[in-house]
């Protein structure tokens, strides 16, 4: 399992899992091969965590509670969004993805309180959907994003 970056993007959900004096939820889309899941569940071994990845999932059977193998589209996240709740979201280099990456954002605010989004920089560009990543970056560039990792 591949460990890259990892700990550079834990340094900034930790303090928010660390807030919790409960099993908390946790939905890491596109989680690749668990890596950040697995991450979660050593400090929080009573994280109940739900990892969703298009490709068959590489990880470890214990990286996450539930792996579910499926595309999510925004529409999927609409959908779940109108049933489903979980106490930190995890959308990292994920949301520019998506086919209608605006609705996908709008659902992902209301799946959690807690969201983090990770997308490539705007002078990314070799990233995927170069239109989506710049109209991401203006979004997100209104002075709230926590910190920057590669």
């Amino acid at each position: 399992m591949s460990y890259n970056n990892v700990e550079a993007r834990y340094a900034y959900i930790q303090p928010i899992l660390a807030r919790f004096k409960r099993p908390f939820t946790v939905l890491d889309l596109g989680a690749f091969e668990g890596a950040m899941t697995a991450r979660i569940k050593v400090d929080f071994p009573n994280a109940i965590t739900v990892a969703v990845e298009q490709d068959t999932p590489t990880g470890p059977a214990d990286a996450a509670d539930i792996w579910l193998h499926h595309k999510v589209t925004a529409e999927t996240l609409l959908c779940l969004s109108e049933c489903e709740h979980f106490d930190v979201v995890l959308a990292l280099n994920f949301l520019h993805h998506l086919d209608d990456w605006m609705l996908g954002y709008l659902a992902l605010l209301r799946l959690s309180g807690h969201v983090f989004i990770q997308t490539p920089r705007s002078d990314d560009l070799k990233a995927a959907n170069q239109e989506s990543v710049q109209e991401i970056a203006e979004i997100l560039s209104d002075g709230w994003p926590l910190g920057e990792t590669v």
